[in-house]
């Protein structure tokens, strides 16, 4: 049987962890909810987006084989960092919240979400892994 606490160390190792091998500020982009003008209907004005950035993370680069050589990305991001993300922004899963986002900014490129998974000890996330791509 496990200690109650060895979940929550794990979790807390993990954010010091990404702070040391990284601790990159990754920017989330997303739709910004305003009610639709006829300029942006017709394209004239940019639709806005609302920016948000995830702190401490870290990148790393993953193999294009399959993938056509489209550059492809692994997000790391502590699960305690994003529990209090998601609890601000109202959202009930790491999963829903990228998969609601417009993409994720790295090194100036625009890059789509194309998977979320979650590193679990027990029944307690420690760490989210997000796969992005050109």
């Amino acid at each position: 049987m496990r200690a109650p606490g060895l979940g929550i160390a794990l979790a807390r190792a993990t954010e010091s962890l990404l702070r040391t091998l990284g601790g990159d500020d990754i920017r989330v982009l997303f739709p910004s909810p305003t009610a639709p003008d006829s300029g942006s209907q017709l394209g004239i004005t940019a639709p806005a987006v609302n920016e948000l950035t995830i702190a401490p993370a870290a990148a790393r680069s993953l193999s294009s084989d399959n993938h056509q050589g489209r550059l492809r990305i692994q997000f790391m991001f502590a699960a305690s960092v994003m529990d209090s993300i998601l609890q601000n922004q109202g959202m009930d899963s790491a999963e829903t919240f990228f998969n609601g986002a417009l993409g994720i900014v790295h090194q100036g490129r625009l890059l789509r979400v194309e998977a979320v998974e979650a590193d679990f000890i027990g029944s307690l996330a420690y760490l989210y892994r997000v796969t992005a791509v050109e």
